[in-house]
């Protein structure tokens, strides 16, 4: 296991676990977290302070969870594949959209705030869960795609000139308030 815990500055330079995974990795405190290269766990990763992407990011938990307590922001590519829940707590890319971000088939995303994206859109392979009214959004052409369910009792805005699809049930199990779905 890995633990920062810390209300200083984190930079991770480069690639985190890629060679032997490690067991988990968390992150408590920080005023910032900069990743600069891809990250892979046995277990949990948990993200306790704003990030910051500093280069294109693959965040890969084989047997665990993902956790963005906090912002998530810059002009690169987020790649979560957890096999556990992804969660995003706060906003990713309100101060600087990602490039794109994408989840990959295994596990599940919970989305508490908006995403933002320019250009690689965004492209859920999992079930979501929305827990507040949400924005996805991409200034671009970017795509937004959802390859599995979508619940919750809460607004869902998208915004894109790309397109949008939905592969599977939109609110099987628990009913969005609203969908809108427009042009960026």
């Amino acid at each position: 296991d890995f633990i920062v815990d810390t209300t200083g500055d984190i930079f991770f330079n480069g690639q985190i676990g890629t060679s032997h995974a490690l067991n988990s990795l968390t992150v408590s405190n920080a005023s910032q977290i900069t990743l600069n290269g891809n990250v892979s766990t046995v277990g949990n990763q948990s993200y306790g302070g704003p990030v910051v992407l500093s280069g294109d990011v693959t965040s890969h938990a084989a047997n665990g969870s993902v956790a963005f307590t906090s912002t998530v922001d810059g002009a690169f590519l987020l790649d979560v594949e957890a096999n556990g829940t992804t969660t995003f707590d706060q906003a990713a890319g309100g101060q600087t959209r990602l490039s794109g971000i994408i989840t990959g088939s295994n596990g599940n995303t919970i989305l508490a705030a908006d995403i933002a994206t320019r250009g690689a859109g965004q492209s859920f392979g999992n079930a979501v869960s929305i827990t507040n009214d949400v924005t996805l959004s991409d200034n671009q052409l970017g795509n937004i795609s959802f390859d599995s369910t979508i619940d919750g009792a809460y607004n869902l805005t998208i915004a894109t000139d790309g397109m949008t699809t939905f592969q599977g049930a939109v609110g099987a199990t628990q009913a969005l308030n609203n969908i809108t779905v427009t042009s960026a």
